[in-house]
């Protein structure tokens, strides 16, 4: 893996950078993703988000704009900003105290209990696109 990080970056900087060339971190979840890949390190950067788009996009629960508003104020109370991936399955846990003592808290803890993960991170992934939840 670090070869094909290395020669990557090896062949940014020998190259003029376009405007769609960004340079990254491979962070420790990236890392894991790319693992055992034998595709370029762009390739392979490349299918995961397209692959993560598709399910976040398929995924999104149908909250009512109340509802997204309620979440977004409880991941944006200081002390539940919106949870890295390891602690988006307890995010009902998470939030859940925030929001029961909210008027339409209740319910809407409700619904993120029985939520998937995938419903979750597509949540999550959805306020902080929208510029909650950061």
């Amino acid at each position: 893996m670090t070869s094909i990080a290395y020669r990557e970056c090896r062949e940014a900087y020998s190259a003029p950078m376009s405007k769609d060339r960004k340079e990254i971190y491979l962070g420790e979840g990236l890392r894991r993703a790319l693992k055992g890949r034998r595709d370029s390190l762009t390739a392979a950067v490349n299918k995961i988000a397209d692959r993560y788009q598709a399910m976040v996009e398929a995924s999104l629960p149908e909250l009512s704009a109340a509802e997204w508003a309620l979440l977004e104020a409880a991941l944006n109370h200081p002390m539940d900003r919106a949870p890295e991936a390891a602690h988006i399955a307890g995010l009902p846990a998470i939030v859940g105290h925030a929001l029961r003592r909210t008027p339409g808290g209740p319910e809407l803890a409700a619904k993120l209990a029985g939520m998937t993960l995938s419903e979750l991170v597509a949540a999550v992934d959805h306020l902080e696109r929208s510029g909650g939840a950061q």
